[in-house]
């Protein structure tokens, strides 16, 4: 897939963000390239994204298995990687804060990191409360081993958990990863309200 973005992108930005947070076994950061696994409505695959070598654009190659799921993927890369900001209108306005101003001119086209699923970075968001950014991550990525399932790929071998699967979990095994009562108790609560429809 190729994803057009409005120039200038910080892509080098983006990926020492996601590196600092990238979830073990989930997600994989290169120097160069983002790669995560993927599970959508029960298709698992994965993908990899850089940097177009002459386009304003990023470039994401996508599991063949994921070929019935190319628009959602599209749409979540997008998200996630902030492409349809408008960096100029941006940075036009924020140039006019004089205290912005110097930070906007020396970080030029810097994008807010969104989620590829908000039901992940919700769960992640338990989980970080309190608590460093690499505590953070590793939690995410007990999760992961505990709750996920492979998906038989090399590198990004486990999938993080969907919904129904933390719903059904006890408290004590939540618990296991680490976390306080209080969190695990708010991990299932809020798992079972996504996999019942009440939260979207």
């Amino acid at each position: 897939l190729r994803l057009d973005f409005r120039p200038p992108f910080d892509f080098g930005a983006t990926l020492d963000f996601l590196r600092a947070r990238a979830i073990p076994g989930v997600e994989r950061v290169g120097p160069d390239e983002y790669t995560r696994s993927v599970c959508i409505e029960g298709v698992v695959g994965a993908v990899s994204v850089r940097m177009h070598p002459t386009r304003s654009a990023l470039v994401a190659r996508v599991s063949s298995s994921l070929t019935s799921k190319l628009m959602p993927v599209a749409q979540r890369l997008r998200a996630l990687f902030d492409l349809d900001a408008r960096p100029q209108q941006i940075a036009a306005h924020l140039r006019r804060d004089p205290l912005l101003a110097p930070l906007v001119k020396r970080h030029r086209g810097l994008r807010i990191v969104g989620a590829f699923s908000g039901f992940e970075t919700a769960v992640r968001v338990v989980l970080g409360q309190q608590v460093s950014v690499p505590a953070a991550t590793t939690l995410s990525g007990r999760v992961a081993e505990r709750f996920g399932g492979a998906s038989g790929l090399e590198g990004v071998e486990r999938i993080f958990p969907e919904p129904k699967v933390l719903a059904a979990a006890t408290v004590s095994q939540v618990r296991s990863v680490g976390v306080t009562e209080a969190r695990a108790r708010t991990i299932i609560t809020l798992s079972r309200g996504v996999a019942t429809g009440r939260i979207d």
